[in-house]
């Protein structure tokens, strides 16, 4: 019997919701409804609320 490599083995089945809701937020930025956030400006949001949260701020 063969062992598959991980990167071959095939991950679960995104749901029809899942989906949806990826389509959905697709058109709310190629509208122009909402605004895309840089990645970088979001962990740094997280990581600034949680430093404030560590500090009891």
């Amino acid at each position: 019997m063969s062992q598959q490599n991980d990167a071959e083995t095939p991950g679960p089945e995104p749901q029809t919701s899942q989906l949806k809701e990826v389509q959905r937020r697709v058109e709310e930025v190629r509208s122009g409804r909402v605004a895309p956030i840089a990645g970088e400006q979001v962990f740094r949001e997280v990581e600034q609320s949680l430093v404030a949260r560590r500090s009891g701020a």
